[in-house]
């Protein structure tokens, strides 16, 4: 079995323990119950762990290096996703310590997404944080479309949301985790246990900078944000 992200690979796992399952784009999966160490000898499960949470304060440091003048952050929060609930704790301790001011919205639906975008008002934040989770990322559309009609960056962990209207962006390219779960499916494949296989972690984090959204909400990006850029949208 292949699963992509934690919600599937956990559904995955209460269905079999026997039938091998390589999963991808996963949080962390000792967190998430999914093995109890990263080389967890005895489980039927492997993958590659996008450790969205631990990034969170990186990824909010680079928000800030991209636009000092961000004070007050909207977050999303799907309460019903582990990844959500560490990624907010995180969120959390690092807004602290940069004197940043976090707007919370729960939500367990696509309808909680759009109640609490169309129920922020416009001005009352600088900017969106975008906090990893299977249903917010879903509604993508919603916070990309506030971000714009608001002029605010939208900050994302996943360089392929770039595209769809985000400004700036860091953490693992889910191509390369595809990638680096099809080398452990092979594996299997030709006859080892996924218990043989440790977890993986990303090979490499991807910082990416959407110049065109830049334009349109009025940030100039300081240019040594754009010499460290893996990728720049134009």
């Amino acid at each position: 079995i292949f699963a992509v992200s934690t919600v599937h690979a956990l559904v995955a796992k209460r269905a079999t323990s026997t039938i091998p399952i390589v999963c991808a784009w996963v949080a962390d999966p000792v967190k998430a119950g999914l093995v109890t160490d990263y080389s967890d000898v005895k489980s039927n499960l492997t993958g590659v762990a996008a450790i969205g949470d631990s990034l969170t304060g990186k990824r909010l440091e680079v928000l800030l290096e991209v636009a000092p003048k961000v004070k007050r952050l909207l977050a999303i929060v799907a309460t019903a996703e582990g990844v959500a609930l560490s990624s907010i704790r995180s969120l959390d301790d690092t807004a602290r310590k940069f004197g940043i001011k976090i707007t919370r919205w729960d939500v367990t639906t696509a309808a909680d997404v759009a109640n609490a975008i169309r129920e922020t008002p416009k001005g009352s934040v600088d900017a969106i944080f975008h906090i990893p989770s299977t249903l917010v990322r879903a509604n993508i559309d919603f916070l990309v479309k506030k971000a714009r009609a608001d002029k605010i960056p939208l900050a994302i962990h996943e360089d392929s949301l770039l595209d769809r209207g985000a400004l700036v962006s860091y953490g693992p390219n889910p191509r390369l985790i595809g990638l680096q779960a099809a080398a452990l499916v092979d594996k299997v494949l030709k006859g080892m246990r996924p218990g043989e296989i440790p977890f993986e972690t990303p090979d490499r984090f991807f910082l990416g900078i959407n110049l065109k959204v830049a334009k349109e909400i009025g940030l100039k990006i300081p240019g040594e944000i754009l010499e460290r850029a893996d990728r720049l949208v134009e």
